[in-house]
């Protein structure tokens, strides 16, 4: 045997051994009174109606890529104290793609159908199957031309980044040529800018940079043990010490926000993308307080506190995807400033937040805290632990990029690509696709009233940030944000 390949090999035997965080979430990270539903990664393939793949080009073509892949094919056990994947004999590919009829004549029912999907849990011992799925969601409505390919994978297989790069493998471009890679080449960044980006921007000082380094650490270990959020309109029933999963879940899907009007007010407000999506949805959260007339936010003002989890995740080296699925991924927390006084105010606070997340050690330091303090931890410990960072916040945060043209799926064209994945509180999920922005905001509508006015509040938001910094608006951004509200009351 060659070299190299001992060496693949060696590679790939220690990369069976699951990660603590991957083995967390597959025998659960929180604790049993917490009620936390299985987390399943949700990715919606839209298609028009017509064009949506059949059951059999999904098991003949689609199943056999994904049973290739060691994670993919097999459930994740525990054999002295050590997890791994125990590979499943003999899976007929029909078992692993259902097809369910819906006649939704909106978007909005159209998405709740596929969060109903939790419903049916991968991780039951009856399916013995693995942890994934496909499901057809075939609509036969006459007035909603929609329809999807929902790909569900539990989060133990894998993260948002390695799960988009995993739907590479059965995309292609609108010429036939191959999806690489779903991060744009010009955010990508190299080994030496990554870990420069981990330290700190620029040279800084040994003593700086020791400084800069005790401060992040110190912020990681006290976030369990910092205030809760407050219990503003918003985080209703979702923040506090018993918190819970009340598996009462809405998924909302909100209008698509065009991709080049984001980047002008990028560059007419100097801040980064992801700044622009952050601070309309501090802004967004603000007003739907005040239109809720909540009185939390009017008592408290600009102290009010309200954070978001964002997920920071590591990018692989790796191209196999044997390799990449992991969950090389660290929960940063960053006020989103929903008290300030105007959008001026909002984005200084804002860029502030986000600049000192991307420009110092705190995710590396994180991470530390995460992979190697928790592991040695007993387990009722370290589950308190993640209890007590994610009960003290309002919502988690993810943005997963996406192919930059149209692509197609079994000869089919997509017409649109978004996720969700449920958690103990709300989760504001961002992916963009051929030039569009696509939002999702699952929360409990129940505990939060009113939730599903929450994407025309943030389209509203997008507007005054445009005219804050003069960028022109899409009319198609207008006509979202000009809905009425009463239209969508219960």
């Amino acid at each position: 045997m060659k070299k190299d390949e001992t060496k693949r090999l060696s590679y790939k035997s220690q990369q069976r051994r699951m990660s603590f965080t991957s083995s967390a979430i597959a025998m659960g990270c929180l604790p049993e009174h917490a009620n936390l539903r299985e987390p399943i990664i949700h990715a919606l393939i839209s298609f028009s109606s017509s064009d949506l793949p059949t059951k059999d080009q999904v098991c003949k073509e689609l199943v056999p890529k994904f049973l290739k892949i060691y994670r993919m094919r097999g459930i994740p056990v525990c054999v002295d104290k050590k997890w791994s994947f125990d590979p499943c004999k003999n899976i007929n590919n029909d078992d692993m793609v259902r097809v369910v009829d819906v006649d939704c004549d909106d978007i909005q029912d159209l998405g709740q159908e596929a969060q109903n999907l939790v419903e049916y849990e991968v991780r039951s011992p009856d399916r013995n199957l693995p942890w994934w799925e496909f499901v057809l969601l075939r609509n036969h409505s006459g007035v909603l031309d929609e329809s999807m390919l929902v790909l569900r994978v539990d989060h133990a297989i894998g993260d948002g980044l390695t799960i988009g790069k995993l739907c590479t493998s059965i995309l292609k471009f609108e010429d036939g040529s191959t999806v690489e890679d779903l991060i744009p080449e010009k955010m990508r960044l190299s080994k030496e800018d990554s870990e420069l980006r981990a330290e700190g921007k620029g040279v800084r000082s040994w003593f700086r940079m020791l400084g800069i380094t005790i401060s992040a650490l110190l912020k990681v270990v006290l976030l369990p043990v910092t205030r809760y959020d407050h219990s503003i309109a918003f985080a209703k029933g979702v923040v506090g010490k018993n918190a819970k999963d009340t598996r009462r879940r809405k998924l909302i899907i909100f209008d698509q926000v065009p991709l080049n009007f984001v980047r002008d007010i990028k560059a007419k407000a100097d801040i980064s993308f992801n700044d622009v999506l952050v601070v309309a949805l501090s802004q967004a959260i603000h007003d739907f307080c005040h239109y809720n007339d909540c009185p939390v936010i009017k008592k408290h003002g600009a102290k009010t506190c309200c954070r978001a989890t964002m997920t920071y995740g590591f990018p692989s080296n790796h191209d196999d995807l044997d390799d990449l699925l992991h969950n090389r991924w660290v929960p940063l927390s960053l006020c989103l400033g929903v008290g300030k006084l105007n959008i001026a105010q909002r984005v200084r606070h804002i860029k502030r937040g986000t600049s000192e997340l991307k420009e110092t050690p705190i995710a590396r330091c994180q991470s530390a805290f995460q992979n190697l303090l928790l592991p040695i931890l007993p387990t009722t410990l370290y589950r308190k632990i993640v209890h007590m960072v994610y009960s003290r916040h309002t919502l988690t945060s993810t943005n997963v990029p996406g192919p930059e043209k149209r692509v197609i799926v079994l000869g089919k064209p997509v017409r649109t690509c978004r996720f969700s994945i449920g958690h103990l509180h709300s989760v504001f999920s961002i992916l963009s696709y051929n030039g569009m922005i696509n939002i999702t905001l699952c929360a409990d509508d129940e505990a939060i009233t009113g939730v599903h006015l929450f994407s025309t509040f943030y389209m509203k938001a997008l507007i005054s940030i445009a005219e804050e910094y003069n960028a022109t608006i899409p009319e198609s951004v207008k006509i979202a944000a000009a809905k009425p509200l009463q239209r969508y009351h219960s």
